[in-house]
């Protein structure tokens, strides 16, 4: 990346992680001590829901001394509704000026990017797990059922959300709920003591590591009610929705296409 003495000083060529686009852009505001970078999902479609975690770590180059990097604590949560993260004192420009540092050459510096991508989750199933962190002393969960075909339609549904130990001795906190009736007015349902951040945090528990916690969610709900459509499968070799009576079991009990 060159220019150093420009506003936008570079941005990096798209690349594709997770079969998602995704750009770095290096700038540094007017006025600003601080050389700041941006990480954005260039996801095309919005008209679908999605979200996904990203880790990142940037490195500087350098070419006399140990290399700049600079690794986030915590991972980046993406949605459609946010699809860029700003650092904005990603590095002090004294910093990167200094020669001794060896960071530039010729009015340019060498950006090492590393983005590693969890799962894209596109919300295809109409019930979604949502965990909220937030600077409160209490982690929440919440499922919603984003039924949403008819104006009048219900759906009994229960949960259980249990978060894994990375550590086989320690008990899974564990939280159920054996039914709810979802309606267009109340849809969705909040536990929100699931779990304490002290004992989140708790290095005795060992519920986080490298930055990731495990949470395992089994979810059972009814057949809605006050919703006339057909019942459609999907076959799970072409991943196509078929009329129930277009499908084939096998003695296995697995379904195929009649193709």
């Amino acid at each position: 990346m060159s220019r150093l003495w420009d506003s936008a000083i570079g941005t990096t060529d798209e690349f594709v992680v997770r079969q998602v686009p995704w750009v770095v852009r290096v700038f540094r505001n007017d006025g600003s001590d601080w050389l700041s970078l941006v990480v954005e999902c260039k996801k095309k479609d919005q008209s679908h829901s999605c979200s996904c975690l990203a880790f990142c770590k940037f490195k500087i180059i350098s070419l006399c001394v140990d290399d700049f990097k600079f690794i986030p604590a915590d991972p980046l949560l993406f949605s459609t509704k946010s699809l860029s993260f700003e650092y904005s004192e990603f590095i002090l420009m004294s910093e990167l000026l200094d020669r001794q540092k060896g960071y530039t050459k010729d009015d340019a510096i060498t950006m090492e990017v590393t983005l590693k991508v969890s799962v894209v989750d596109s919300f295809v199933n109409r019930m979604k797990v949502y965990t909220q962190i937030a600077d409160k002393p209490h982690i929440s969960v919440k499922l919603i059922c984003l039924l949403s075909e008819a104006p009048s339609w219900s759906c009994k549904a229960g949960a259980v959300f249990k978060l894994i130990s990375y550590s086989s001795s320690i008990v899974p906190n564990e939280f159920i709920f054996e039914s709810f009736e979802f309606t267009p007015t109340e849809n969705e349902f909040e536990h929100k003591r699931f779990i304490t951040m002290k004992h989140l945090m708790s290095d005795k528990r060992h519920f986080i590591e490298g930055g990731k916690v495990v949470l395992d969610v089994k979810i059972w709900a009814e057949k809605p009610q006050g919703i006339e459509s057909e019942e459609y499968i999907m076959c799970p070799l072409c991943a196509r929705y078929l009329i129930e009576t277009s499908a084939v079991p096998a003695t296995c009990g697995h379904l195929f296409c009649d193709e």
